[in-house]
């Protein structure tokens, strides 16, 4: 079984989070949507944008996903 089917079984087999949970995991996904919104606009953000589209052009395309999850953490975190 892969990680990430363990992963799926316990969140299938786990009991709904109760309304305080939800709201919290409501709050915390708009929150970093928010930052990573607002880092995009920052210096920084616009040089990891160009970053990675110059590693994109010169990449091979199995490290686009990795590329991508890491260019938009980085952007989240720089609004903090």
């Amino acid at each position: 079984m892969t990680a990430l089917e363990q992963l799926g079984s316990v969140i299938a087999s786990s009991a709904t989070p109760s309304a305080a949970a939800r709201e919290l995991v409501g709050l915390h996904l708009i929150d970093t949507v928010g930052a990573w919104i607002a880092g995009a606009h920052t210096t920084e953000g616009s040089a990891l944008l160009r970053f990675r589209a110059a590693m994109s052009a010169d990449g091979p395309a199995g490290d686009a996903l990795a590329l991508d999850l890491a260019t938009r953490f980085a952007r989240a975190r720089l609004s903090e």
